[in-house]
């Protein structure tokens, strides 16, 4: 084995310096995101975090519908409520009820969405881009923010995203953006994860439009189920697309 030209060439490899670092940051960003993912007690302190990019994904969809954004409360149980404003229809004087399911839809699938597009920027070479990037997400959030939690989850976010870009290198820009690429797909599927067992286990009031399932079902012809499955599809792609990345780094037409 020792005398295998392929052998050889793979140890060179992975035991280079920068490989070595890289993976050693892979496995011990990986670790974290499990511990912060799976444990209860750290789990629901990340969770707050999970719920800002939840409600974040509303508030955009609402403003790509064509409307906008009236507050944002992010709740101490790791709830949150959202309220948007859509076009109305001049017949009925009513937003479109598709238009609405649209805004519904695009909470739980919101954090997957970002933590792939953070992996878009690490191997296209914009971590620094994507810094600030975030960093303006926060912003537009505090506009909105509606009470005192709220306030404080987002200039925790704020004051992390400030820290990291002031006082990194810049060559190490990549590390934190990586973590926050993991954390997000990962909370994304816990979070639906969660959402369809309340559910089942009928935790959940179906009267309730404030709960997005029922807040796309009930606006649409789709069953809770199929609901959930495109939750879980939009994660499964997003997920794949990162995986892909890490595999294939260079593979961006635009990669610096």
């Amino acid at each position: 084995m020792k005398n295998n030209p392929f052998f050889e060439s793979f140890i060179s490899k992975i035991t280079t310096h920068a490989n070595i670092a890289h993976l050693g940051y892979i496995y011990f960003t990986l670790a974290i995101v499990t511990a912060l993912t799976v444990t209860s007690k750290s789990w629901r302190l990340a969770r707050n975090a999970i719920t800002w990019a939840h409600e974040l994904g509303h508030s955009v969809a609402a403003i790509l519908a064509g409307g906008g954004v009236h507050s944002i409360r992010l709740n101490h149980d790791t709830s949150g409520v959202t309220s948007t404003a859509l076009p109305r229809r001049k017949r009925k004087k009513t937003p479109s009820p598709l238009l609405e399911a649209f805004v519904s839809f695009w909470g739980y699938p919101a954090p997957g969405v970002i933590g792939f597009l953070l992996a878009i920027a690490i191997w296209s070479g914009y971590s620094t881009s994507a810094l600030f990037g975030l960093l303006l997400l926060v912003f537009f959030t505090f506009l909105f923010i509606r009470n005192f939690w709220g306030l404080l989850i987002v200039l925790l976010l704020g004051g992390a995203i400030v820290t990291c870009t002031l006082f990194l290198p810049t060559r190490l820009d990549t590390y934190p953006i990586a973590f926050l690429s993991s954390f997000f797909l990962w909370g994304s599927l816990r979070s639906t994860t969660e959402s369809v067992s309340r559910r089942r286990k009928k935790l959940l009031d179906p009267n309730n439009l404030g709960n997005d399932v029922y807040g796309v079902a009930s606006r649409t012809a789709l069953p809770e189920e199929g609901i959930e499955f495109l939750w879980f599809g939009t994660w499964g792609l997003c997920a794949f697309g990162t995986g892909w990345l890490v595999l294939n780094p260079g593979i961006l037409p635009f990669h610096l």
